[in-house]
């Protein structure tokens, strides 16, 4: 069995961590976005050029944080032949989404529209898009499967069963695509229908000097049950800001999305939180598993 790398936003956390930086502090340095940063320490993709932007501000080589990628891709002198050669070998760009880097130039959206009428638009990293696709294809009816991946401000559950037109873009072929800023809640549209139905929750981890340990919190569970089922449970739970117990049937969602302050915990700003909790673990990439019976 191959052996998996470490994931590179821990060795981005820890670094940043014995530097004793915030990740207000990083990003600035970065020239990111917090949001940004916050989605690859946590293990989304980061694109090349904000990959090598990480490393130039922690004074790190890329190689180093990313496991030897910008090694393995000196050998493309530009974008143009990075994607015709590389983005079009399958094995080779599967091979580089490991390490945690989308090496695609064009910035990528899924527009999406649902069975009840409901449409939305997201930002998505390239192999996820790949792996999005492969699922549709392999997609049976025979279950609700889920597509899981982490968009720009929310983790995204989509019911695949549901998807009646998926429209990939990327950016520039008919103008700029504009992703509105997600909103601070849960968010879940039920199967057949177009409104939403949105709750508010407690952060599922606290970044601070009493953080209890690295055990998933009660929004990580419920992603993770929306992705695999739990068995014969058919129902995933969680309770709302108001201590009120939440209950939804897998099979009859269409969507649900998380807001990544919601599953990390509020933005770090003090240099004295350091260190941070490890990242949640089974977040790292898009994930498709069947839920619900």
């Amino acid at each position: 069995m191959d052996e998996q790398p470490e994931p590179p936003g821990q060795r981005i956390r820890r670094s940043r961590a014995e530097q004793k930086l915030s990740r207000h502090a990083l990003a600035l340095a970065a020239g990111l976005d917090i949001a940004a940063l916050r989605r690859i320490e946590h293990g989304a993709y980061a694109r090349c050029e904000e990959a090598l932007a990480i490393a130039r501000a922690l004074n790190a080589s890329a190689d180093a944080l990313f496991a030897g990628v910008f090694d393995r891709l000196k050998q493309f002198p530009s974008n143009a032949e990075l994607t015709d050669t590389a983005w079009n070998d399958m094995a080779f760009r599967k091979e580089i989404a490991k390490y945690g880097v989308d090496i695609h130039p064009a910035v990528w959206f899924l527009e999406l529209r649902f069975r009840g009428g409901g449409a939305q638009t997201f930002l998505i990293a390239a192999p996820d898009l790949d792996r999005f696709h492969t699922a549709l294809a392999d997609e049976k009816n025979e279950h609700p499967t889920f597509a899981v991946f982490d968009s720009t401000e929310q983790t995204v559950a989509i019911n695949l069963n549901e998807v009646v037109y998926a429209h990939s873009m990327f950016e520039g072929a008919e103008g700029t695509v504009t992703v509105p800023e997600g909103p601070q809640t849960i968010e879940v549209m039920l199967a057949g229908e177009k409104d939403r139905l949105s709750f508010g929750a407690e952060l599922d981890l606290s970044e601070g000097p009493n953080y209890p340990g690295d055990d998933n919190g009660q929004l990580q569970e419920l992603l993770k049950h929306i992705e695999d089922g739990r068995g014969r449970q058919p129902f995933a739970t969680f309770f709302d800001e108001a201590g009120e117990q939440v209950s939804l049937r897998v099979n009859s969602v269409a969507l649900i999305t998380v807001p990544h302050v919601l599953l990390w915990g509020a933005y770090d700003e003090d240099p004295d939180d350091m260190p941070e909790p490890p990242s949640p673990r089974g977040r790292p990439q898009l994930k498709v598993l069947e839920g619900g019976r």
